[in-house]
């Protein structure tokens, strides 16, 4: 299964970019483009909404008019025939409405393993564009089929159905489709209109029993799979105490070989299926357990690109210590669903067969029901609180060596050790009264469970002896009494483990949800820009104030021309920072409007703004190769590119420069700390990595100040010799930078 942005990009590197790029939003032209797109909007659009609408499903909120805009304008900024662009329209369409819409090149029969795992999909019907398949749900060997225009109530049909609607033999050959992916349900996972300034500590909303069980739900048809079998599984289980009842009894009255015989096979049959069930069992819990992981990355990787700047104080890369919690959850997940479940159908199905041998047993029966529930409801309260508080301290703990281990050379300093290991010290200590708070809830339970195993196991001996001398029981049904009662008892013993598995599991969908209810961007706004070249800029009277109410900026207004290479400068905090933070939509502003062309800054989508403006800042190297640093994996960037943006910062051999070394080429792979560059050439690398993407205004945040005079003067030149397609905002605090701008700005 191939992913749009996955192709080879080697083998893009001779090829010239297409005309209408998509990374750039280009008015249609007037050859011809305008027309076709016309005739795809009358035959696409309804069509189109209707399957964006089927594949936001019920549990989704959607508006449907809010679904005809955005496809509207998806449609505008990218002209061309259903055929060529139906993918493209309905991805960005979903993506302006917050769902994870993605394309992807795969067959049906890879196509068909993503649907039982819960995605949704749409693909053009086998050699017809005015035709929509879109597929919303899957059962055992059925599939949920909608067969747009006309069929928005859908049916089910048959794989085999579905493979000859798609081709028939050509079931395995590689086809366009747009997926929804499940992470696109979780967001029930996150506290809705979640409020930073409130803090995850309070859980308020959702509680951590009900993250859970939104991130169960998509693997609740596997689970009711496991239900079941752990259900025949117990049962089969009561083969044991039932067949040595019988045997009793055999023996009681003769002592002939046959039966024992008979009775041996068909004990050897039923327990040989209870292991094959218990073996199947096991590997559909490993199949959730896989899910459970991809689906946790899959969330957080879409998420934490789109975190809003205002949550930084929350989101910081100690939070990601949770992720974690993954393995945690994975493993009680697998614990619960294997001994948990046989757990309780023990218990619950010895109950049941006790209660047939006599009503003094359906009474024990009773009497047990009511102390397991008071253990388990009264003696368990506040345990996943203290569990949760715990869990806190323990991360406390974590984020504190993470932050020794990070600032090496603070902590060789003179009294630097000591402090360290002192408030480890304290950490420790927090930890630790956390942990026998949590502990004291756990020892309520486990000594009302010791004491209801040798309780019960005392009672059904008396009792049941009791009842054999009155003649109301068989010497065969005590000794299975007896045998249940022992798997009931070892059962019980076995609670307190799988309750403190139960709190340490929705602890960590507690933890999780740190990182889930980290707020994200709004995704919806224009996608339809139609201007090139370099982008004109005007503020106006734009104010910010900080949310804890000091000011940023106080009524600015200013403009830059196309093309022109404005300075921006002012003393340490002042707001240079700040209002490039508002070019790139990372803040929004508290008064005033920025207005770029002809838009107002805060109508435009997230995405589709940063297709216009780049923003460089600190040096941020990621761990790959050199290429990948520059292009990102953008699709419409070639190798030639990369190449051409590199000599232009002098990160080439044929660069006029001495900083060039030739121990590296497009391959080297970097590290996070930009090994084996320097500096120096790491801070040209950012630069080189926001201007392949060609963007219309370029906003430089302090990079050129590190560098020599020379050198950033240089560059600076460089960028100037493209103003015909780009503007230029340099915030700078060195004055023989700024004045080789074409203007100053001071704040």
């Amino acid at each position: 299964m191939i992913d749009e942005n996955s192709q080879h990009r080697t083998a893009q590197s001779d090829q010239p970019p297409t005309p209408a790029n998509e990374s750039t939003m280009t008015q249609p032209e007037s050859n011809g483009s305008a027309p076709q797109t016309a005739t795809a909007v009358d035959g696409f659009g309804e069509m189109g909404a209707e399957a964006i609408r089927l594949l936001c499903g019920e549990r989704r909120r959607v508006d449907v008019s809010a679904i005809r805009r955005s496809l509207a304008d998806a449609m505008l900024a990218w002209p061309g025939t259903a055929d060529e662009r139906w993918w493209k329209w309905l991805v960005e369409t979903g993506r302006g409405l917050s769902y994870a819409a993605r394309v992807i090149d795969a067959s049906p029969r890879e196509v068909f393993e993503l649907l039982r795992h819960g995605v949704e999909a749409v693909t053009l019907g086998d050699g017809d564009e005015s035709t929509l398949l879109v597929l919303t749900g899957a059962k055992r060997n059925k599939f949920r089929l909608c067969a747009l225009p006309g069929d928005a109530a859908g049916r089910w049909v048959s794989q085999r159905e579905l493979s000859a609607l798609l081709g028939g033999t050509k079931a395995t050959v590689e086809r366009r489709w747009v997926i929804l992916d499940p992470m696109s349900d979780d967001m029930p996972l996150a506290a809705d209109g979640h409020d930073s300034k409130t803090g995850h500590g309070e859980h308020a909303h959702p509680s951590p029993w009900s993250r859970l069980r939104e991130f169960l739900r998509p693997e609740r048809s596997d689970l009711w799979i496991v239900l079941i079998f752990a259900l025949f599984t117990g049962m089969l289980t009561l083969a044991t105490p039932i067949a040595v009842e019988a045997l009793v009894n055999t023996v009681a009255f003769g002592t002939l070989l046959q039966p024992l015989i008979v009775l041996s096979i068909i004990l050897l049959t039923f327990l040989g299926f209870a292991a094959a069930l218990k073996f199947l069992q096991r590997f559909v819990v490993e199949l959730i357990q896989r899910r459970l992981f991809a689906r946790v990355v899959a969330r957080l990787a879409w998420q934490l690109p789109r975190v809003r700047l205002d949550a930084a104080h929350q989101f910081t890369p100690e939070l990601l210590n949770r992720f974690f919690d993954v393995v945690t959850m994975q493993k009680i997940v697998a614990q619960l669903a294997l001994d948990g479940l046989r757990v309780v159908l023990t218990v619950g199905l010895g109950m049941i067969v006790l209660a047939f041998y006599h009503p003094w047993l359906l009474a024990f029966d009773a009497v047990l029901l009511v102390m397991l529930t008071f253990n388990m409801v009264v003696l368990g309260r506040g345990a996943v609180r203290t569990s949760i508080a715990e869990s806190a301290s323990k991360y406390a703990v974590a984020g504190w060596l993470e932050n020794i281990a990070l600032c090496p050379t603070t902590f060789k300093a003179v009294g630097a050790a000591e402090f360290a290991l002192t408030r480890a010290d304290r950490l420790t200590t927090d930890y630790l009264v956390a942990r026998e708070a949590h502990y004291r809830v756990l020892m309520r339970q486990i000594v009302s469970g010791l004491a209801l195993e040798a309780l019960a196991s005392a009672v059904l001996l008396g009792l049941g002896g009791y009842l054999v001398i009155q003649g109301q029981m068989t010497l065969g049904q005590l000794v299975a009494a007896e045998l249940i009662v022992t798997l009931i008892v070892a059962a019980i013993a076995k609670l307190d483990k799988q309750f403190e598995s139960f709190y340490d599991l929705l602890t960590s969908m507690d933890k999780l949800g740190h990182l889930f209810d980290l707020p994200v961007e709004a995704s919806s706004g224009l996608i339809h820009v139609g201007h090139s070249g370099a982008a004109s800029l005007s503020f106006r009277g734009v104010g910010v104030r900080y949310e804890d109410g000091s000011v940023g900026l106080s009524e600015v207004s200013f403009a830059v021309a196309p093309g022109e290479v404005v300075a921006i400068t002012g003393p340490a905090g002042c707001g240079k920072t700040t209002l490039l933070d508002l070019l790139f939509r990372l803040r929004e502003p508290s008064s005033g409007r920025i207005v770029l062309d002809d838009f107002d800054l805060g109508d435009l989508r997230p995405d589709v703004l940063r297709q216009i403006v780049s923003l460089v800042r600190g040096i941020e190297v990621l761990e790959g190769t050199l290429a990948e640093n520059v292009h990102l994996d953008r699709p419409e960037i070639t190798t030639t590119n990369v190449r051409d943006v590199l000599r232009r910062m002098e990160l080439t051999d044929d660069a006029q420069s001495d900083h060039v070394r030739r121990n590296w080429s497009l391959d080297t792979h970097l590290a996070h700390d930009g090994k084996p560059l320097s500096e120096s050439q790491a801070r040209r690398l950012m630069l080189a990595r926001a201007l392949v993407g060609k963007p219309r205004l370029l906003l430089i945040d302090g990079l050129l100040d590190a560098l020599p005079d020379e050198d950033g003067e240089r560059l600076l030149e460089e960028l100037k010799r493209t103003r015909a397609g780009c503007s230029v905002l340099l915030a700078t605090g060195r004055k023989s930078l700024a004045a080789k701008c074409d203007r100053i700005c001071e704040l």
